[in-house]
């Protein structure tokens, strides 16, 4: 090995352990899975590969049969050398990610009002479907892969061909904002469920309303069929999963204990347990068929966004506003392993070839992760220690954890599109309070919910301040931390300054229009 190679192989691994210094500094253990997902990159362009041969060996080794449990990204990082710093793909936050049946293939869905096509193994881009005019919540792949649905808050679900990204369809009607939508297993039916409080069953050949299952008091987040197509469940922010007969319509069950808004819900494969996903930060599986709740899996320290299982149905993968992504085992509910993301973690959906997890956070990043060495024989013998390690470090980092959240909330993003993102984020955030302002716990009593509702508006007034603070800041930006706008928007800034009103929002609308399409602000 040459000088150069020998340069080429320190600066390599000073730069990568820099940008992993975050994740390292708070879970040392992980050094080796964090180094290796950024150093296999590092020269994969041809030539002698100094830096692949020097990993390669230990690769070898930790791929090994009865090696430590460690997560390999299959796709690249999408940032740049400042870290978080999106260069391509979404623009903004993935709501939802769903696999193709045969696992070649992941879609992701964003406010960036797009559904992009991935290929699972590469992590290279296949398609983007265009056609929604407001953020995009929710994707589904058909049974068959053939198609791909997607729910928007344009109030409407449409049908894309998977094949060639084209658009087949458009479900619409008299419905509200969107926000999930879900696949029959014979494909025949896509359920879809919103603000409108209803799921509404649509025949997918003929684009029509079939049935709408009606008994939630408040707006829907999320709906998932049974594998058997028997069932379709539904929750939101009434705090209830409800399971519905898919042939009759009539309710089954009610699943209650959730004391938030259930932001996902999702059968095991065999249907008998469901998985909700919720805001007070856990996740709780469920018998489908006693309707009694089996476990609470408790570790998150944020709102927990997303839920789902693995083939086998021995794993449940669950993702989270704290930037991570967790593990548990599916029979006794205890803790396997957590995965350290950039951003808020708004949804993860396991691979149906079992060896592979897909999850996107809040500022566009999507992953791809894959399982090493997670066989059911080392989840079982390693459930007892797993579980001691996890409390003995939730005792060590809850001080300090909290203590960085509070630093957090007072620190904005220098950046034109981190400051907008953390607007819309914040306005998301008090919005979803005012409309549970009508809604307090219903084991308070009269006197308590009037002290509940002050803390509340109190909350809201903070979250309206901090939004406030940041439109200054966009508006009018100190000298000393200029807003640098991408090359593209300087681009387009002369071109679209006559035709256009741009929004607070940061969206473009043709010139004319009174309310923004994207927020509903007054232009």
């Amino acid at each position: 090995m040459n000088c150069s190679e020998q340069k080429t192989i320190i600066e390599a691994f000073g730069r990568v352990l820099s940008q992993e210094l975050h994740n390292i500094r708070e879970r040392p253990e992980i050094l080796w899975q964090q180094m290796y997902n950024r150093l296999q990159w590092v020269d994969d362009e041809g030539g002698d590969r100094p830096v692949s041969q020097v990993i390669a060996p230990e690769f070898k080794k930790r791929t090994s049969q009865g090696a430590k449990r460690w997560l390999h990204l299959k796709t690249r990082f999408r940032e740049s050398t400042a870290l978080r710093l999106v260069l391509k793909g979404h623009t903004s936050m993935v709501n939802s990610c769903a696999f193709s049946p045969d696992g070649r293939m992941v879609a992701s869905a964003s406010g960036d009002r797009t559904v992009r096509l991935w290929d699972a193994e590469t992590g290279s881009e296949k398609a983007i479907l265009k056609g929604h005019t407001l953020r995009v919540e929710s994707c589904a792949f058909s049974p068959d892969g053939g198609t791909v649905a997607s729910a928007s808050w344009d109030k409407t679900v449409r049908l894309w061909d998977a094949e060639t990204g084209s658009e087949k369809s458009v479900l619409s009607g008299r419905i509200d904002w969107v926000e999930c939508c879900a696949f029959s297993p014979d494909g025949k039916i896509v359920a879809s469920a919103g603000k409108d409080k209803m799921v509404r069953l649509w025949d997918a050949e003929k684009s029509s309303e079939k049935a709408v299952l009606s008994w939630h008091t408040r707006g829907l987040i999320a709906c998932a069929f049974s594998p058997d197509g028997k069932i379709v469940a539904s929750a939101g922010k009434d705090k209830m999963v409800r399971l519905w007969d898919a042939e009759t319509g009539s309710e089954k069950y009610v699943l209650s204990g959730h004391t938030d808004w259930v932001e996902c819900c999702a059968f095991s494969p065999d249907r008998r347990t469901v998985a909700s996903a919720s805001w007070d930060q856990t996740v709780r599986l469920w018998d489908a068929e006693k309707s009694s709740e089996k476990s609470v899996l408790s570790g998150h320290t944020s709102e927990v966004r997303s839920c789902a299982f693995s083939p086998d149905g021995k794993i449940v993968a669950s993702a989270g506003t704290d930037k991570t992504v967790r593990l548990w085992d599916a029979e006794t509910g205890k803790p396997i392993e957590v995965y350290p993301c950039l951003g808020d973690v708004e949804c993860c959906d396991f691979s149906p070839l079992n060896n592979m997890i897909a999850c996107g956070d809040e500022g566009g990043n999507f992953y791809i992760l894959e399982l090493i060495g997670f066989d059911s024989t080392s989840i079982a013998h390693s459930n007892e220690a797993v579980t001691k390690d996890a409390d003995a470090e939730a005792v060590e980092k809850e001080i300090p954890e909290k203590n960085a959240v509070e630093e957090k909330k007072e620190k904005l993003p220098e950046t034109r599109e981190k400051l907008l993102s953390e607007a819309d984020r914040v306005r998301h955030q008090y919005t979803r309070l005012l409309e549970d302002l009508d809604y307090p716990p219903y084991d308070l009593t009269e006197e308590k919910k009037e002290s509940w509702k002050k803390e509340q508006l109190k909350k809201i007034e903070e979250l309206k301040d901090k939004e406030q603070k940041i439109w200054e800041v966009l508006e009018h930006p100190r000298t000393d931390q200029p807003i640098q706008a991408s090359s593209t928007q300087e681009e387009e800034i002369s071109s679209e300054k006559r035709t256009t009103i741009t929004c607070k929002c940061g969206h473009k609308n043709p010139a004319g229009e009174r309310w923004c399409k994207n927020c509903g602000r007054e232009l």
